[in-house]
């Protein structure tokens, strides 16, 4: 027995999340040759070969094509450029294995806020703080990693008795008379490709009640038989 020369296209690539047809299916296709000097033997075994992350179907004449669950998490965690390979081996009428070599690749998700942030009080003239969960915003993204900034909704920056450590996601800072309102806060999540999700807490400052302030007479006098 010869053992047949197999020729053709071998390889093929997805990428993640790019699905023309939207069925969540990353597919491509490609067309294996096959010639074998024994008779009868210059075919493939049809059928549909399971792989690490997806499926490769060929036919007796080396048709075949390949899709992968776009949904799959170990797909969606893959990073803008980062890759995997999918190795599927067909079989030819007389045994023979060839593999064809798939290539995931994957694109940058953008991050997602997982628990909404909390309004907040404080009071003039006293301490305030108030620091966010780690797990307030999330990247299905494993390569990557997040930062974080704050301002006003309206885009202006945080007042000046108002910090924002990015290190510990907290805001600090004790707040005078003047600084009494009520604020919109925006805190943004940033990825390494900048891709961004935003969310809004209202911070409200309340007033604290002030000593009045009382002048003018506050003495009199009399005078008996005046």
């Amino acid at each position: 027995s010869q053992p047949p020369v197999i020729g053709g296209t071998d390889t093929g690539s997805v990428t993640e999340d790019v699905d023309p047809d939207t069925n969540t299916l990353l597919e491509t296709s490609g067309i294996l040759t096959i010639s074998d000097p024994d008779a009868g033997e210059s075919e493939f075994v049809g059928e549909t070969i399971a792989g690490t992350y997806g499926n490769l179907t060929i036919d007796a004449i080396g048709n075949w094509s390949y899709a992968a669950d776009n949904t799959q998490t170990i797909i969606q965690q893959l990073g803008e450029g980062a890759s995997v390979s999918d190795t599927l081996a067909v079989t030819t009428a007389d045994g023979t294995q060839h593999d064809v070599v798939i290539t995931l690749t994957g694109a940058n998700d953008a991050p997602t806020i997982e628990i909404a942030l909390t309004d907040q009080t404080a009071t003039e003239a006293e301490a305030f703080s108030f620091s966010f969960a780690a797990d307030s915003f999330a990247d299905i993204d494993t390569s990557d990693s997040l930062s974080y900034t704050a301002t006003l909704e309206t885009g202006d920056p945080l007042p000046v008795w108002l910090t924002f450590d990015e290190g510990t996601r907290t805001f600090s800072g004790t707040p005078a008379d003047t600084d009494v309102a009520v604020l919109s806060v925006e805190v943004t999540a940033q990825d390494v490709t900048g891709a961004t999700a935003s969310d809004i807490f209202t911070l409200t400052v309340n007033d604290i009640s002030q000593p009045p302030v009382i002048g003018g007479t506050d003495t009199g006098s009399v005078t008996e038989d005046v």
